[in-house]
């Protein structure tokens, strides 16, 4: 859409048409929004559910070197209640970051210190674009706890628990939430 406003000065109360002053002429292009895709994330069919304290991803993501190009998560089933995991068993959760010049992990055991509550029936792995993931890093920031989901297609979402208002609410609101959503990388398309 295209706009153009052309206005002039009257040089007296008269009308404006008459004036003979000086005249402005302004263009104006203003931006013809796409339509926003709607990634839902089927919560029917999670695949791996994490509940972490938001520190510990802002490090990780902190931590991520410049030249990184994207970031797998890779998630195994935690073991049985009551059971305590083998010396060899795989971590919980663990990041790898990959990029010109190699390979990073972090992993994070299956320590309620680390991880409140994860869900995870099968051993899990999706990759993601690591500048999407660093745009999360502002809201981690001030947030207190994430929920890191992923369905079965890969979507991946960060809901980020953030502060409750520093007044108390009189009408009970739950605490704020900022939720980022992602797709997957297709691995199959990459060379």
């Amino acid at each position: 859409m295209f706009v153009r406003l052309i206005t002039s000065a009257p040089t007296s109360p008269a009308r404006a048409e008459d004036a003979s002053g000086p005249k402005a002429s302004c263009e104006v292009t203003t931006y013809e929004a796409e339509e926003i895709s709607e990634l839902a994330v089927d919560t029917e069919a999670l695949v791996l559910n994490i509940i972490l304290k938001s520190s510990w991803l802002l490090d990780a993501l902190a931590e991520l070197p410049p030249s990184c190009e994207k970031v797998a998560i890779i998630a195994h089933p935690p073991p049985p209640a009551g059971k305590a995991p083998s010396t060899h068993a795989p971590p919980t959760l663990r990041l790898r970051a990959s990029g010109a010049f190699g390979i990073s992990e972090m992993d994070y055991p299956n320590d309620r210190e680390v991880l409140e509550a994860c869900l995870c029936d099968n051993p899990v792995m999706f990759s993601y674009r690591a500048p999407h993931l660093v745009r999360t890093m502002r809201a981690l920031y001030y947030s207190i706890r994430t929920s890191l989901r992923i369905d079965e297609n890969g979507i991946l979402s960060l809901q980020f628990q953030m502060p409750p208002p520093p007044k108390p609410n009189p009408r009970k609101l739950s605490d704020p939430v900022i939720e980022f959503r992602c797709l997957a990388i297709d691995e199959s398309t990459q060379t």
